[in-house]
């Protein structure tokens, strides 16, 4: 028989429940530094400079309101927090899930998983196509000044070259914007 203060039961609705966990993957996993599991226990770490006591006691209050079945310790050293967060027989799966966060990445795009896939996707088109059109520019200048020398053209301060620079670079950009509008990235 199961003790109704152990009954795992988290009195919000899905669309609520769905509200508070992306809160806390906006307002506390980015600042993540460790996450260790075990059987019982749950421990998140985060950096003091960071996040603050006040930010992760409000985050355990809402919690203790609506999941009576975990118990949440905040401790503190010199520069984490540490919350450690435990309850009876099966809710650690339910903790993991519901706190868990994006593994780290060097991408600062936000959104869902698949919203970051296609950022991600989106972001290497661009530096890919800006890349191509930096590398082509030293060979297309100079072969421009071998032009320009073997047909006599003096140029003259490199203003040519700085315009024929501009020109490609406007190019890149806009064939860069061709390619996300194409993959159905940012309005124009």
């Amino acid at each position: 028989m199961t003790d109704a203060s152990t009954a795992i039961v988290c009195n919000l609705s899905e669309p609520q429940s769905k509200d508070r966990r992306e809160a806390f993957r906006r307002d506390l996993a980015p600042f993540l530094a460790e996450r260790t599991y075990d059987k019982d226990t749950s421990r998140f770490v985060f950096p003091k400079s960071k996040v603050s006591r006040q930010k992760l006691e409000h985050f355990i209050a809402l919690e203790n309101e609506c999941c009576a079945f975990l118990t949440f310790e905040l401790s503190e050293s010199a520069t984490h927090f540490s919350l450690c967060v435990s309850g009876p027989e099966g809710s650690q799966d339910l903790v993991r899930e519901f706190l868990s966060a994006p593994e780290k990445s060097g991408c600062g795009c936000s959104g869902t998983s698949q919203e970051k896939k296609a950022n991600a996707k989106k972001y290497a088109t661009g530096f890919v196509t800006l890349c191509a059109i930096g590398c082509a520019i030293p060979p297309i200048l100079a072969a421009t000044g071998m032009i320009g020398v073997a047909t006599g053209v003096y140029v003259s301060n490199g203003i040519e070259a700085t315009l024929i620079a501009l020109g490609l670079m406007g190019v890149a950009f806009y064939l860069a914007r061709f390619l996300r509008k194409k993959q159905g990235g940012l309005p124009t």
